[in-house]
């Protein structure tokens, strides 16, 4: 699991770099990202100048088209924020991450955050809310309790913002972040030590592939 986390953080770590030869002597970095508080026509906030590199590997508007590779379209601001400190700040390690976030100041990460929060969820079912992968009774409530801070309820209402929408996301991804958090070299997460240990082999991948096929109560965008 590590090995493949290596593996995605050296290949965005290549892609910016070749990037950064490509667009010549006038576009060098400046250092630290500026932010903006203004908005575009439509609304929504301008995309940030990190964004062009983010799409490398996270795609167009934040939605990914590469395995392992999470959407950011439509995820939570807070978490968003979360988790680019860390990857800046380093305590959450991935080379390829922290070299496109390093040069970032607060603003600029909230301004990225908001961006990406903004473009809408991934909408990869047809179905209101739900999933087409049917659950054995172990995995419903399994789904049942993962809900209680991944989708909004009475559990959650006020530290919403820092847990992740699962629904939407790609199955890939989801899959090797619940393996990583079984085997405990990530990040210290006691919470999710514990929920993953439930889960035999085949039952993440299955729960990964339900949560991929499935809407978030919260938001869906236009994707």
């Amino acid at each position: 699991m590590k090995t493949m986390a290596w593996i995605i953080g050296l290949t965005a770590a290549i892609s910016i770099f070749y990037g950064q030869l490509t667009r010549g002597a006038n576009t060098a970095p400046t250092g630290q990202e500026t932010a903006s508080s203004a908005t575009t026509e439509t609304g929504k906030p301008p995309m940030p100048q990190v964004v062009a590199q983010c799409a490398t590997c996270h795609g167009e508007d934040g939605v990914s088209d590469t395995r392992y590779v999470p959407h950011l379209a439509g995820q939570r601001r807070g978490y968003l924020m979360i988790q680019l400190r860390a990857f800046r700040d380093n305590t959450r390690n991935n080379p390829g991450m922290h070299a496109v976030v390093r040069p970032l100041s607060e603003s600029a990460i909230e301004d990225t955050a908001a961006y990406y929060w903004a473009q809408g969820q991934v909408k990869r079912s047809n179905t209101d809310g739900g999933s087409s992968v049917n659950l054995d009774q172990k995995l419903t409530e399994l789904v049942e309790k993962c809900d209680r801070c991944h989708e909004p309820n009475e559990f959650n209402k006020d530290a919403i913002q820092q847990y992740p929408i699962l629904a939407g996301q790609r199955r890939e991804y989801l899959a090797h972040e619940m393996r990583d958090f079984q085997s405990k070299h990530m990040r210290e997460n006691a919470m999710m030590y514990a929920m993953t240990d439930l889960l035999a082999g085949e039952e993440v991948d299955k729960l990964a592939t339900y949560y991929e096929t499935r809407r978030s109560t919260m938001r869906v965008g236009r994707h």
